[in-house]
Formats: structure tokens, C-alpha cells, sequence
């Protein structure tokens, strides 16, 4: 018996590349592009108002626990001079 070669090769097997580009290339390029500019867009707009979140829930926090830990005497000097702050 003598191996007959097979006239249609597997073209999985075959080491050279596809000469004709995919036609989704370029939606696949869009849809990258278009992901980091989000991402670079969202980045900048929480740099920008991450202080301004910072000090309103580090404001709330205290408002919240201020009543609970502070002594009642206490609390009014302390609320006094966070208005005065303001």
C-alpha cells in the first residue's frame, strides 16, 4: 500500500497566510479605538471632580457620625467652627 497524496489539502494546515485582508479589520479597529478614547475621556472627568467628591462625602461622613461620637456639649463647638470654616 502506497500513501495516494490528497489532491485538496487541509487548508487549516497551510503555512501560508491568507493574501486577501478580513473586511471586519476596520470595525474591530473602530471598536478599539473608540473603547480608549472612553476610557481616556472617563479618566480625565473623575481626575477632574474626584476632589470635589472627596471633601462632599468626607463632609457627609462627618455630619452623619458627628452627632454619635461627640458629647453634646462638645458637638456645638465643634459645629460652630466647621460653619465658620465654610
Amino acid at each position: 500500500m502506497s500513501a495516494v497524496p490528497n489532491p485538496r489539502p487541509d487548508s487549516r494546515l497551510d503555512p501560508r497566510p491568507d493574501p486577501r485582508p478580513d473586511p471586519r479589520r476596520w470595525c474591530t479597529l473602530a471598536a478599539l479605538v473608540a473603547s480608549t478614547l472612553v476610557i481616556g475621556f472617563d479618566t480625565t472627568i473623575l481626575n477632574i471632580a474626584l476632589p470635589t467628591i472627596t471633601s462632599l462625602a468626607a463632609a457627609a461622613l462627618v455630619a452623619t457620625l458627628l452627632p454619635r461620637t461627640v458629647p453634646a456639649d462638645q458637638g456645638a463647638m465643634v459645629q460652630e467652627t466647621a460653619d465658620a470654616r465654610q
